[in-house]
Parts: structure tokens; C-alpha cells; sequence
């Protein structure tokens, strides 16, 4: 391997760090955390530096978009994860990185922990929008609107998905809401 591969190489693994623990795109369409997409796009004026090439067309983009009626600046997940593909593929065909490197066990079990976290964030995120929503729905007084204004605060502190069903039921119980508005509420 020449020089410069040799200093593409830990560009190249970070790169393919990124792409293993990548929101699914089945799962999420968007990503909130835009730090991502920095990073990578840090890697990639790095990999311009060392080579002496022009990688830009592979930077992630952030995007402007109208989601439940709020303004969002976000990434969409499968742009994220195709230009990382992409710009991963690109580099293992022009360096020759084809030989596959197993990663250590704990790696994988961050990465795992890491995904979840993600997922878990992207879940509030989502609920919390679509409760904002779904409050002008309901005038301000009523069991239903008082729920979805306590639930909207909650969930500006609550972090797990055990913590988000916990707070629901406790919420709705206090509220006087039942069953059948939950299920209203929730989409079913």
C-alpha cells in the first residue's frame, strides 16, 4: 500500500465506523442530530487534504423541511447512509481496501447500544411533534388538552421508552382520559 492510502486508511475505517451505526432508513426517514453529518463532512475535508482530491460531492447535506407543521432542520436517513456507502465503496476501489477487518466484540456492543439510544431519541422526538400537533386538536381547559400539554413537557425530560409508557398512563390517569382517546391519540 502506498503513502497515501496508508493515511486514507483511518479516514476509511472512521468512514465505515459511521455507516455501522447509521440509522436504518426502514426505520427513520430523518435524523435530527446534525452533528453527524459534520463529522462525516470533517472526514471527507480531511480525505481532500490528504489526497489531494476533491470528495465533496460525497458531504452530507442538511436539509430544511415542514415535519408536522414544525420547521426542522435535519438529514434524511437514507441520503446519510447512501453517500457513506458511496464515499466507502469509492475509496476501497481506488485503494484496494477489500480485505474485510473484524471488528472487536465490544465495538459491536456500543455500536448496539449507541443505535438504540438513537432509536430511542428519534421515538421522543417523533412523539413529541406529533403531540404538538395534535393539542390544537382540543381547546385549552379540556381532560384532553391538559394531557397532551403535560405530556409535551414530559417528554421534554424522559429518555426511555419504558419512561414514555409509564409517563403516558400516569398522565392520562390523571387527566381522566381513557382508553379509546389514547388510542385516538396513538394512531390506532
Amino acid at each position: 500500500m502506498d503513502e497515501t492510502g496508508v493515511k486514507v486508511r483511518p479516514i476509511y475505517s472512521e468512514l465505515q465506523g459511521f455507516l455501522l451505526t447509521a440509522p436504518d432508513p426502514a426505520k427513520t426517514n430523518w435524523i435530527r442530530e446534525l452533528s453527524l453529518g459534520q463529522k462525516v463532512n470533517q472526514l471527507i475535508t480531511e480525505l481532500n487534504g490528504v489526497t489531494g482530491r476533491n470528495y465533496d460531492k460525497y458531504r452530507i447535506e442538511n436539509r430544511h423541511e415542514i415535519i408536522n407543521r414544525s420547521s426542522l432542520v435535519i438529514i434524511t436517513s437514507r441520503e446519510y447512509q447512501s453517500q457513506l456507502t458511496s464515499l466507502i465503496q469509492r475509496l476501497k476501489g481506488e485503494y484496494s481496501f477489500d480485505e474485510i477487518q473484524p471488528l472487536p466484540p465490544n465495538t459491536i456492543i456500543h455500536q448496539n447500544q449507541f443505535q438504540s439510544q438513537q432509536q430511542q431519541q428519534n421515538i421522543v422526538v417523533e412523539l413529541a411533534l406529533s403531540v404538538a400537533e395534535k393539542k390544537a386538536d382540543y381547546v385549552k381547559g379540556t381532560p384532553q388538552r391538559k394531557f397532551l400539554d403535560e405530556l409535551g413537557e414530559k417528554l421534554k425530560t424522559t429518555k426511555t421508552i419504558s419512561e414514555i409508557i409509564a409517563t403516558i398512563f400516569e398522565l392520562a390517569t390523571k387527566a381522566g382520559v381513557g382508553l379509546p382517546f389514547l388510542l385516538k391519540i396513538f394512531g390506532h
